[in-house]
């Protein structure tokens, strides 16, 4: 008895290879957007430790941490008179990262014994310190977005600086980097201080709108009148990344980079607030509760989010 042995026909096999390419076209976007979906809960889980952190650094100390150790008193720059490290320093602590805090400030005494933490009295800045220089190199996943292109914008930030110039009247928000790129070196963060819409700079007007975290300051929970659930704390900044200007594409140093202000509001330029989730980007309060706001948010809100006792009442709705 023969048996008939049928085999695929070429049209057979092209319509089966059609099909798996078109479920593979629709369930390539659906693996993207699961995975998408797991690095944004990671990514508000980074941002409620770092809030928890502030809540519990407020706890001992009685005070949120500086946004900076910059001039004291209040000045321009240059010169860069001071420490210069920035809020997410003081955290180190209760992010379980003591040794790194420790390995900043190994060897004080050979920098005057000022503390690179002594909020009260200025001392040489942590890129002039062997030891802080070399720990603010290492890369801590605690302050990354997982979304984030891994690869490094051009420069990084070594600091963030705001204050008031007489001549001509004008606020400035300086976010300064090595000319030689050295800075590259330094470990990355994405996420930012507020420190409101200028920040304090001297002022009167703009200082009204300041934010928990300036320099050299020490901010009390009782002094968030606007109410801890609606000011903003900590937000998600990834740097610029679509600026043909380099100096516009920075990324931030964790060791430096404590805190930016509002008034800039979101986009892709260093100043400004972005992340790389599809229109989102993360903000704790001060409550350490963490919340997405899109980046369309009225800028006149967001500004009075940011703000700790302008009077400008908002609310995270």
């Amino acid at each position: 008895m023969v048996r008939d042995k049928r085999a695929f026909t070429l049209v057979e096999i092209l319509v089966v290879l059609v099909i798996i390419g078109i479920l593979m076209a629709l369930l390539l976007p659906a693996v993207q957007a699961a995975r998408e979906a797991g690095r944004r809960t990671v990514c508000a889980n980074r941002m409620k430790q770092i809030g928890s952190a502030a809540q519990q650094f407020h706890a001992s100390n009685d005070h949120f941490p500086p946004g900076y150790l910059g001039p004291l008193p209040q000045a321009p720059t240059p010169p860069w008179i001071g420490q210069w490290n920035g809020s997410l320093t003081f955290l180190l602590p209760y992010l379980e990262m003591e040794t790194v805090h420790d390995g900043m400030d190994n060897e004080r005494e050979n920098y005057g014994s000022v503390s690179l933490f002594n909020i009260d009295r200025v001392g040489h800045s942590y890129w002039k310190r062997e030891d802080s220089w070399t720990t603010a190199q290492t890369e801590l996943s605690a302050f990354l977005c997982p979304s984030e292109d891994p690869q490094r914008p051009a420069r990084t930030t070594v600091t963030i600086h705001l204050f008031e110039d007489d001549d001509p009247p004008m606020i400035w928000e300086i976010g300064t980097h090595f000319a030689d790129d050295s800075g590259e070196v330094l470990g990355r963060t994405h996420y930012l201080g507020i420190a409101g819409v200028l920040g304090e700079t001297g002022n009167r007007y703009w200082d009204r709108k300041k934010g928990v975290f300036c320099n050299r300051t020490r901010v009390r929970i009782s002094e968030i009148i606007d109410g801890t659930s609606n000011t903003l704390l900590f937000g998600e900044n990834v740097g610029g990344h679509a600026s043909q200007d380099p100096d516009m594409n920075l990324a931030f140093a964790w060791a430096g980079c404590g805190q930016a202000a509002t008034a800039w509001g979101f986009g892709d330029a260093w100043c400004q607030w972005t992340s790389r989730h599809p229109g989102i980007v993360h903000f704790s309060t001060a409550d350490s509760s963490v919340r997405a706001v899109s980046p369309t948010i009225d800028q006149e809100v967001f500004t009075a989010l940011s703000g700790i006792a302008d009077g400008d009442l908002a609310r995270l709705d």
